[in-house]
C-alpha cells in the first residue's frame, strides 16, 4: 500500500498497513485528495468498502490516536487500560507493559528515563534464563516508582499539535546519566509553545561514559535525526540546551573523531 501511494505520502495521505488517512487543509482540497487516492487505488485494481470508510470528518480515530482540528491525542479506552494495569509479577508481564507505553511514548516527556528500572528487568545475563519468557522479577522501590510515573504520565498525557512545516520548530533537549531526552514543539496562536512530539531513549554501551556535554550534543544529534522529516526542507530550527558546558565546544580548537563527527553533521 506504502509504494501504490507513494507520491502522496506525507503530503495528503498517511499509511499503516492497509489502512489509509487522507488529510487536507480545505474541503475542496479535500475532494481532490479523495479522488487522487480512489483513483491510484482502482489503477492498481484496489477498491476502498464504503461501510469502513468515515470521510469529510475533523475528528476520527486511527492507530489508537484521536486525530483532528490540528491536534492528536491518546484513545481514553487505551488510557484506562494502561491506568488499570496490574503491577508485573514476571518478565513477560513488563514487556506487554512496556509495549503498550511504549506505543504512546511521544506523549510522555523524559519517557526513555523513567521507564530504565523497567526495562532493566527485562534483561539476563543468564542464556537460559533468557529463554524463560514468565521468568519471575526482582520488583524494587526504582521499579514502583517507574512503573507509577508511567502510568500517571500516560494518563494525563498533554494534547500533541500536529506540525506545521511552514513554521519554526523549537527543539528542547536533556541528559541525565542513564538516558537522553527531547522535545518537538511549535508556537501556537496563542503565542505559547505546543508539544509535537517527545521522544528519547536509553544509553547503550560507551555512551554511558561520555562526559556530559557529550551526552547533550547525543541528545542534539539523536532529536536531529529523529524529527529530521520535519525539518529537512530547512525550516527555522531552535535547539534549547540546559548544559552550560556545551559552550566551552566554541573554545576547542582540535576536536575528537567522534565530536567532529557529530558536528560535521549538524553543519551539514
Amino acid at each position: 500500500m506504502n509504494e501504490t501511494l507513494r507520491p502522496y505520502l506525507g503530503k495528503s495521505v498517511v499509511v499503516y498497513l492497509d489502512d489509509i488517512l487522507v488529510y487536507s487543509q480545505t474541503l475542496d482540497e479535500h475532494y481532490t485528495h479523495l479522488e487522487e487516492v480512489l483513483q491510484r487505488l482502482r489503477t492498481q485494481k484496489l477498491y476502498a468498502k464504503p461501510k469502513k470508510c468515515v470521510s469529510v470528518t475533523k475528528e476520527l480515530e486511527f492507530c489508537g490516536h484521536i486525530i483532528g482540528d490540528g491536534k492528536v491525542k491518546a484513545v481514553a479506552m487505551k488510557l484506562e487500560v494502561i491506568k488499570d494495569w496490574p503491577r508485573p509479577t514476571n518478565v513477560n508481564e513488563v514487556r506487554r507493559f512496556l509495549g503498550l507505553a511504549t506505543y504512546y511514548r511521544r506523549f510522555v516527556k523524559d519517557f526513555a528515563k523513567i521507564a530504565v528500572a523497567l526495562h532493566n528487568l527485562t534483561k539476563e545475563a543468564d542464556e537460559e534464563l533468557r529463554k524463560q519468557k514468565f521468568r519471575p522479577i526482582t520488583w524494587t522501590e526504582q521499579c514502583e516508582v517507574a512503573f507509577v510515573r508511567l502510568k500517571e504520565a500516560l494518563v494525563s498525557a498533554p494534547v500533541l499539535v500536529q506540525p506545521n512545516r511552514t513554521k519554526p520548530f523549537t527543539i528542547e533537549t536533556d541528559a541525565s546519566e542513564w538516558a537522553i531526552g527531547f522535545l518537538l514543539g511549535q508556537e501556537g496562536q496563542d503565542g505559547k509553545m505546543h508539544p509535537v512530539a517527545f521522544d528519547g531513549r536509553k544509553l547503550r554501551g560507551a555512551e554511558l561514559n561520555y562526559p556530559v556535554h557529550e551526552k547533550e550534543l547525543l541528545a542534539i544529534k539523536e532529536a536531529l535525526r529523529t524529527w529530521d522529516r520535519y525539518l529537512e526542507n530547512g525550516t527555522k530550527t531552535t535547539i534549547i540546551t540546559d548544559h552550560e558546558g556545551l559552550q566551552y565546544l566554541a573554545t576547542i580548537r582540535a576536536y575528537s573523531k567522534r565530536l567532529a563527527r557529530w558536528i560535521d553533521e549538524f553543519q551539514g
